[in-house]
């Protein structure tokens, strides 16, 4: 009912708005809900898009960025990191980030498969260019490739 999904919208936004320092897992979290919203909505989901897909912009672009860096410029002993790890971050932490670009592309496809008309407007531009022009075939990960 029209309550149950205004408290949906409520709360997803409140979880993308978080200022809190573990929000990574949050963020999965409101990307999963969004997803849900998504299939529910797939017959009225036009309306929604203006609220929703700036939120999915903002995390499909820190999350993509996924270019291997040298850490060292010694080329003997020339290692690298990618930018989703954010270097020498615990392996918990590069887990939760890799889950969040993954949960990102997910909740993208969704709104694309329920839109597809949509996926090829001008507002959709800078998601297309962004995922075509990071390395996402280059992730170390398979769930984003």
């Amino acid at each position: 009912d029209k309550s149950n999904l205004k408290t949906l919208i409520r709360i997803t936004n409140s979880w993308f708005s978080s200022q809190n320092s573990q929000k990574t897992p949050l963020l999965i979290g409101a990307l999963q809900s969004l997803g849900i919203f998504f299939e529910s909505q797939k017959q009225n989901l036009d309306k929604y898009i203006p609220q929703f897909l700036p939120l999915l912009l903002e995390q499909l672009i820190p999350s993509t960025s996924h270019t291997p860096t040298p850490t060292n410029t010694n080329p003997t002993t020339v290692t690298t990191t990618t930018a989703i790890s954010g270097g020498g971050e615990p392996e918990e932490d590069k887990d939760v980030k890799w889950q969040h670009t993954y949960q990102s592309l997910v909740t993208l496809e969704k709104l694309v498969r329920f839109i597809p008309k949509r996926a090829t407007e001008k507002e959709f531009d800078v998601i297309w260019e962004t995922l075509l022009t990071e390395n996402l075939l280059l992730h170390e990960r398979h769930w984003i490739r």
